[in-house]
């Protein structure tokens, strides 16, 4: 009641509102007996990576008139690999607007051996980032339209590339290390 309180009048007022949901489901699960959720009180949906109704999480958003990001808490202890499908492949398979890191302040952590982690992830976010922002490239690319003779023919590829590639990647691939 208190949230609801502050943040749908600023809202109804033009503030635009953002918070991270914590756990999937959390922007759409009822809150009281009237049926106000949290997604009511905001603007932008910050969900985890490990959600993975997101086809009813862009649905639901739209409805709300919210965009959808997304977050993962993995930077420190992920490998490269791990952090550059995240935060690429992964954030552009969900139809998440991007992804941001989640850190309770653990950028520095010692191993077993007392040295510092590798910081490694961070590269392998930096790139994929990259790849999310290739991926974003192409389809707005693909969407501008049709084209005759050969690039038409290159259009219709990359329309199949990307069609193919979307497939591969499950809803359940959170669960999974690349």
């Amino acid at each position: 009641q208190v949230i609801n309180s502050q943040y749908s009048e600023a809202r109804k007022n033009g503030v635009r509102t953002a918070v991270a949901g914590g756990y999937p489901g959390a922007f759409t699960r009822p809150m009281n007996e009237e049926g106000d959720t949290l997604g009511d009180l905001y603007d932008v949906w910050i969900e985890g990576h490990y959600g993975d109704k997101w086809p009813e999480m862009h649905k639901a958003a739209k409805q709300n008139n919210a965009e959808l990001w997304m977050y993962n808490c993995w930077v420190t202890g992920a490998g490269y690999l791990q952090e550059r499908f995240y935060s690429g492949l992964w954030t552009w398979r969900t139809g998440a607007k991007g992804n941001g890191v989640w850190s309770y302040g653990w950028y520095v952590r010692i191993n077993d051996s007392g040295l510092p982690e590798s910081k490694i992830a961070f590269e392998g976010r930096m790139a994929g980032v990259n790849d999310y922002r290739y991926l974003q490239t192409l389809e707005n690319t693909i969407a501008l339209g049709e084209a005759p003779g050969e690039a038409g023919a290159a259009v219709e590829n990359a329309k199949t590339f990307i069609e193919e590639l979307r497939a591969r990647i499950p809803y359940s691939a959170y669960k999974q290390k690349p």
